[in-house]
């Protein structure tokens, strides 16, 4: 009986060892901080702009704080005024860990000369830092490097950031099918706006409601993309490496573009756009989705979220494919290759270590799934690969469709980039990992952008980083505004007649300047 219980003895002794070693070894993952043993927490101040601010308790930073030891203070400016305040806080050395900026808007490379800003390679390691490590030594890693020096972090960003959203309800009411070419698309417009969808006996529903305002004079078309592409059309400049020589910077000047926007002029005058799209901008549009009047837009959320902000609490929106045009074409608008914000470090900067450190965690699995579905058993349940989110706890933190956190911070719309797995940063990349619902109409982010990324054109390069290059694209986004309204507004235009003068028009906005830049930057 002796010899039992010595072995029983012997073997619960080596299973409590060996859950012992387990449970040391666990939480010391490449990416993941941990809080010492003397409990000591340290505070990262992380500059933001054009984010809401958190309350004092939040869930997410609670956990992050638990978690790493360190404690997230965000500085949040609003965009009015925003460069002001980030070249004082950078030049005169106001305390401040962590700086998320517009890259393209501000002088990080004469910064990085002057010694304002630190070099992030000299805090990064490959076994500690495998997200950070991996994209500094990529190729779009480096090119932001200044004088040998990490200077910059771009934030990586999805492609399939815009999607195209239908009411499901009005569908069903009215018996029509999920519209799939560009015919059935403008057939069901008409029954949106003609055949009281909403069941109310008023003439008060619209088709397409789209916003083109896009500051003084600005026009900006992204929201009828999809139909500018079913015809094959583009709305915006389209970058494309031509048998792998040259690059071609093409804004809207093809013969394909000139029917495009035929057809688009047709559709509007028609009435299946909003008469007042020229007034109205992208967000006051979006609002106008949720009001429960507009059958379709192009969103940038999921409709999971849509559908927590619908006056209608019982409205069915999904996300659909965009129409297929008469050549097979379809598309949404073209995406840069890169993402138009960085985080830079600057010298004024206490703990270096730990604001590289707390930027990992936030690159990180667990990072992620904290900042892109929150709190597991507060804002969201798992069964398997099934998240169910809780949308009354979601909005009694955030009052809105997304975690203040999810933005702004590491890379964004993508759930997690698994460098870990995969440390060539373009082959991870290449394989990004999004958290799936399991259900249709309760998508995460992740989930949305992965849906439309497949109908998205990414540039091969970004431009914005080649000196000189961004006066000349906003010179031809000038012109391309003047004509979009010419040929939408003008009844008595010809766009045939006018066609010739456009592209001659475009063209000596900048084009040719712009692509002699980026094929000289890029050795080509």
């Amino acid at each position: 009986m002796r010899k039992i219980y010595l072995a029983l003895f012997l073997v619960v002794t080596a299973c409590l060892v060996v859950l012992i070693l387990f449970l040391a070894t666990r939480n010391n993952q490449p990416g993941i901080t941990q809080v010492k043993k003397d409990g000591k927490v340290i505070t990262i101040k992380w500059f933001r702009v054009g984010l809401p601010e958190f309350q004092d308790n939040d869930p997410i930073l609670t956990a992050i704080q638990t978690k790493t030891g360190i404690k997230l203070k965000f500085i949040n400016a609003p965009w009015d005024g925003w460069l002001d305040k980030i070249n004082l806080l950078i030049t005169t050395g106001e305390e401040v860990d962590l700086v998320m900026l517009p890259y393209d808007a501000v002088p990080y490379q004469a910064w990085a000369e002057e010694g304002l800003i630190i070099d992030w390679a000299k805090y990064v390691t490959k076994s500690k830092h495998p997200y950070l490590y991996s994209l500094i030594h990529s190729e779009r890693g480096r090119d932001f490097w200044v004088g040998g020096k990490a200077v910059l972090i771009p934030q990586i960003t999805a492609a399939g950031t815009w999607g195209l959203m239908i009411r499901k309800d009005w569908l069903d009411r009215l018996k029509l099918p999920v519209p799939k070419t560009i015919t059935e698309f403008r057939e069901t417009l008409r029954a949106f706006r003609d055949r009281d969808p909403d069941g109310n006996f008023k003439n008060d529903t619209a088709g397409l409601y789209a916003g083109f305002e896009e500051g003084p004079g600005g026009v900006n078309l992204i929201m009828v993309s999809p139909f500018m592409h079913a015809y094959g059309g583009i709305v915006g400049p389209h970058l494309y490496l031509q048998d792998n020589k040259e690059f071609y910077y093409e804004p809207e000047i093809s013969d394909s573009q000139r029917e495009a926007y035929r057809q688009l002029r047709q559709m509007y005058r028609e009435g299946l756009i909003n008469q007042d799209a020229f007034r109205v901008t992208q967000k006051q549009a979006k609002d106008k989705f949720l009001s429960g009047t507009v059958g379709m837009t192009m969103y940038d959320n999921s409709p999971f979220f849509i559908m927590q902000e619908m006056n209608d609490k019982k409205a069915r929106v999904i996300q659909i494919a965009p129409p297929i045009g008469p050549g097979g074409k379809r598309g949404f608008r073209g995406a840069p290759r890169q993402s138009w914000l960085g985080a830079v470090i600057p010298k004024s900067c206490r703990n270096p270590q730990k604001a590289v450190d707390i930027f990992e965690f936030m690159a990180s699995e667990e990072g992620r799934r904290l900042v892109r579905l929150g709190v597991k058993g507060v804002h969201y349940h798992q069964k398997g690969e099934r998240i169910a989110f809780n949308p009354q706890i979601f909005y009694k933190w955030y009052g809105t469709h997304e975690f203040p956190a999810s933005w702004g911070l590491t890379y964004s719309g993508i759930d997690f980039i698994n460098t870990i797995k995969y440390p060539d940063f373009e082959d991870a990349l290449k394989r990004p990992v999004y958290w799936k619902t399991g259900d249709p109409t309760l998508e995460s982010y992740g989930e949305f952008a992965m849906f439309n990324r497949e109908f998205v054109t990414t540039s091969p390069v970004e431009i914005n980083k080649i000196p000189g290059i961004s006066s000349l694209t906003s010179q031809v986004s000038t012109a391309l505004s003047n004509w979009r309204a010419k040929f939408l507004l003008d009844h008595d235009i010809d766009i045939d007649a006018v066609w010739d003068n456009y592209v001659n028009d475009i063209k000596r906005s900048g084009v040719a300047e712009i692509m002699r830049l980026l094929n000289a930057s890029t050795g080509r």
